[in-house]
Formats: structure tokens, sequence, C-alpha cells
């Protein structure tokens, strides 16, 4: 493994603790994307996929806004309260990868690109679960 990644969460052991996690990707703007004009054609992301309860390496199939790129939204509970981190999910911001000798891509989120944590209404939540942008594609 590389020294670089000290303080990176592997996409492997980040699964949702039964109800108390629970991930979604939606379109969230990201600052350092909009400065590096992501995304572009061809540029990889990890996205959480709804029927597969796993994060996917995805490409971008075209090129989009920039700034406006998939984030990865972990809902949790605490305290009898519902909480809401976010990051970005592009590689080379929030998300980054090493390859094994065998080529394998080994994904991680860095911690530090999460959101302070928000409390957030449970109408949100279901705003925030159930929309799904179909105007927007990456």
């Amino acid at each position: 493994m590389n020294d670089w990644i000290t303080s990176w969460i592997y996409f492997e052991t980040l699964k949702p603790k039964a109800m108390e996690e629970y991930f979604v990707t939606r379109v969230g703007f990201c600052m350092k994307c909009r400065k590096a004009d992501r995304p572009k054609t061809g540029d990889e992301f990890i996205a959480f996929g709804s029927t597969s309860k796993q994060f996917l390496e995805k490409e971008a199939q075209h090129n989009g806004l920039a700034g406006l790129t998939p984030h990865t939204y972990k809902i949790f509970t605490k305290d009898g309260k519902i909480w809401v981190q976010s990051a970005c999910a592009m590689n080379h911001c929030g998300v980054g990868y090493y390859e094994d000798e065998k080529g394998v891509k080994h994904w991680a989120m860095y911690e530090k690109s999460w959101s302070k944590p928000r409390e957030i209404s449970k109408a949100d939540l279901r705003a925030l679960i159930d929309f799904k942008d179909t105007g927007y594609q990456i």
C-alpha cells in the first residue's frame, strides 16, 4: 500500500451499518472541481448504487457544468436525530485510488473531504433520497 494514503477511508470497508447509515449519490456543487473545470468526458468518479448497495466506479460520459459533480451523501442517526454529511465523489478531489501489483484499483475517500455533519428534517431526508435529477447527467 502507498504511504500517501494515510487518512483515507477505503470503499471496500465503507458499507452502510444496517438502518444506522445510508448512502446516496446526488449532484452537488464543488468549488475545487469548478476551479479544475470538472467534470469532463472520461473523468472518473464513485457512485453509490441504489440497487447494488455498493460503491461503483463510473466515468463521465460528457463534459458537464464545471463544479456540478457527483457527491456522496452519508445519512445517519444520532441521539434520535437525522444527520447528513456530503463529499465530492470525483477522482482527484474527494476520492482517489491506487492500483495494486495486479492492476486492481482500490478507491478511497479522503476523510477531510466530508462536510461537517448537519441535522436535517424527515421531509428533507425524504426529498434527498427520492429526488432523481434526470435533467442533468454526468
